[in-house]
């Protein structure tokens, strides 16, 4: 039997999905003229993935609603935010020896379906973790300090 929430239910969840990604809309434009400040912008959106089927897809603000994937066992909403500088995410060198670069780009999860054995659907609308993603946004900020500090 294949499970699909009623209309009813998507639209609860893609209200939230909506809500949460204006939420941390909010919050980043509060640092955009700072992140302007280092020839960059900021770009945010949601993006959906299926992890049993590998649907795959994501829209910008503004979001396209016909981009949305479908609510199904699997199922599961980010908010992404990248930092992007002349139409590339903005890549920091690293030092730590972990890796050569890190990207300045986050996901915050906002929706996910699953279907545990034996029991139904479940689906959890995660709420909206300001701490969270005030801290990756500070972080964006400092490295960007960091890399003009290096150029000069």
């Amino acid at each position: 039997m294949k499970f699909k929430y009623s209309k009813a239910k998507e639209e609860i969840i893609k209200c939230h999905e909506n809500k949460m990604l204006e939420r941390y809309h909010e919050l980043i434009q509060k640092y955009a003229s700072l992140i302007k400040s280092y020839n960059c912008e900021i770009s945010l959106g949601l993006y959906w993935l299926n992890s049993n089927t590998k649907e795959y897809s994501e829209s910008k603000i503004p979001i396209n609603q016909d981009s949305r994937i479908k609510i199904q066992n699997g199922y599961v909403c980010y908010v992404f935010c990248s930092v992007i500088r002349d139409g590339e995410i903005v890549k920091i060198e690293s030092d730590d020896g972990e890796v050569d670069y890190y990207l300045l780009s986050e996901t915050w999860q906002v929706t996910s379906v699953f279907k545990p054995f034996f029991t139904g659907t479940n689906g959890y609308l995660i709420d909206f973790n300001f701490k969270e993603a005030k801290k990756d946004i500070e972080w964006f900020l400092e490295c960007l300090e960091n890399e003009k500090r290096l150029e000069k």
